[in-house]
């Protein structure tokens, strides 16, 4: 259950973010609702995750997923360059959230 949820999370999380691009200030109704479901759903997974796991390694993994996940999409979707800082950075996150989970928290 725990794995689902930390996937729910992200994936709704990146829901969120990109209809948040998506709505242009707000000023878009569907992407407007967008956000508000996969902001809205986020939330509760992480809420139901804070029964299970320590808020800093449910924040981490959710950052750290939705970063890379957000990297992707802002390529694909939106054109967005992805340039060897970006790159460095998410790999530094990546090995944040890898580094929490070899602590044997997850």
């Amino acid at each position: 259950m725990v794995p689902a949820l930390l996937v729910l999370a992200v994936v709704s999380g990146v829901v969120g973010s990109t209809s948040l691009k998506l709505s242009h200030g707000f000023r878009r109704f569907w992407p407007v609702v967008g956000t508000a479901l996969g902001y809205g759903v986020a939330t509760v997974a992480l809420g139901l995750l804070m029964e299970h796991l320590p808020v800093g390694v449910i924040h981490a993994v959710w950052g750290g997923g939705a970063a890379v996940l957000l990297t992707v999409v802002g390529r694909t979707v939106f054109g967005e360059r992805i340039t060897a800082a970006r790159l460095a950075g998410v790999g530094l996150i990546v090995g944040g959230v890898v580094l929490l989970n070899l602590t044997g928290t997850l």
